[in-house]
């Protein structure tokens, strides 16, 4: 939930991941002050790709002509690969574990960067 909206992360991932440069995507909530969670998406680009030749601006772009406003991630963080489960499901208990704070060393839509 941000600012008391539901939002739903297999939307948001499906629309990222129709990105054609965008090989898989995960979203999770990050607890903000202010809206209680913010939205923040992981992304594996396609072999080949990288941050800059995907830059998270692209991404917003691509998300604000598909999704409602308010669903589009503030916080983007680019991976290599992503833990998963032995079925092939991305273990998003492991990303939210990954680090102390969710938001360092990723882009903020909000500070453009």
């Amino acid at each position: 939930r941000r600012s008391g909206e539901n939002i739903s992360a297999k939307e948001v991932e499906d629309t990222l991941t129709n990105h054609p440069k965008i090989k898989s995507a995960a979203v999770v909530p990050v607890s903000d002050g202010n809206r209680g969670e913010e939205v923040k998406a992981y992304i594996v680009p396609l072999d080949g790709e990288t941050p800059e030749s995907i830059p998270p601006e692209t991404i917003i772009e691509f998300c604000a002509e598909r999704i409602a406003n308010f669903k589009i991630p503030r916080y983007i963080e680019y991976c290599k690969t992503f833990p998963l489960t032995p079925t092939g499901k991305i273990r998003k208990q492991i990303l939210l574990q990954s680090k102390e704070d969710l938001t360092s060393g990723c882009f903020d839509r909000t500070m453009k960067k």
